[in-house]
């Protein structure tokens, strides 16, 4: 990789090449260093924020807040801050850190590495670095992305859902209504999950071992598959209903029907449901 197999030219271009993307990786991180960025916030904009994340942290003039972009700061504020617009101002702050300089520093960097690999017969940097590993190729690489996309989109597309929900929930607005922005993503995520501990459950999809599945009664869709996990959790945990006690449970699904009349699907959560037993 250093280049040491290649022709004499090339071998001292390659050295040249090398040298030249060490110097600007140390500008790069150093232009970040030397911005040395601090955020202003108000208290007040810091609403929901530990205090330890800035309480002893420096203030300007006006007495505002100075926070940084680094993770001890940036993680919790992102996570933790109820007003959006301190979210967002953090959020753009931390993507646009190092300005314009390093993004010109960047571009450079790329053309060099494609430099470099086009000195060793490929046509990428992305080849040239994949073309002893497993997927050995960037086609390769490709293929395998698309496949991990189609597996996880699915489930992207529930958690984002549930996301939206809890914006929706928490302004008071149709979810019709609601856009999840960058900066939603960490706060909506932590707020979802601090309330799924309280209630002592945490879905699979998160790392938890709660079944999840999304249901509508209206809509009519994934009433079975609910089921269908029910009876599967309960064969796999071995659970069993006390047959002398009354059923108690929730009402998935209500509708009056013309030959029997009023018919319902209740999910039993304690007792066993007879025959001719009474729902209330």
């Amino acid at each position: 990789d250093a280049g040491v197999s290649l022709p004499a030219d090339k071998r001292a271009r390659a050295k040249a090449i090398n040298d030249r993307i060490t110097e600007l990786g140390q500008t790069f991180d150093k232009n970040i260093r030397d911005a040395n960025l601090r955020i202003a916030f108000t208290e007040a904009e810091l609403k929901g924020v530990p205090e330890s994340v800035w309480k002893t942290a420096k203030r300007d003039t006006e007495g505002r807040v100075l926070l940084g972009v680094e993770s001890p700061t940036y993680t919790p504020l992102l996570q933790s801050a109820v007003d959006p617009a301190a979210r967002e101002r953090m959020w753009r702050a931390k993507i646009n850190e190092g300005g314009q300089a390093n993004l010109k520093l960047l571009g450079e960097i790329g053309q060099l590495r494609r430099e470099y690999a086009q000195l060793f017969g490929f046509a990428s940097y992305d080849d040239f670095l994949l073309r002893r590993r497993m997927a050995q190729s960037t086609a390769d690489a490709k293929r395998f992305l698309e496949e991990v996309r189609m597996a996880v989109t699915e489930r992207e597309k529930r958690e984002l859902e549930a996301l939206r929900e809890a914006k929706a929930r928490d302004l008071g607005k149709p979810l019709a209504d609601i856009k999840l922005d960058r900066w939603d993503v960490p706060y909506y995520t932590e707020r979802v999950k601090r309330e799924l501990t309280e209630l002592g459950l945490m879905p699979e999809e998160w790392g938890g071992k709660t079944v999840t599945v999304k249901v509508s009664a209206k809509k009519k869709t994934n009433i079975e598959s609910l089921l269908e996990m029910i009876l599967l959790v309960s064969e796999l945990g071995e659970l069993k209903a006390t047959p002398k006690r009354n059923a108690a449970g929730t009402v998935l699904e209500a509708k009056l029907d013309k030959g029997r009349g009023p018919v319902a699907t209740v999910l039993v959560q304690d007792g066993t449901l007879n025959v001719g037993d009474n729902i209330i």
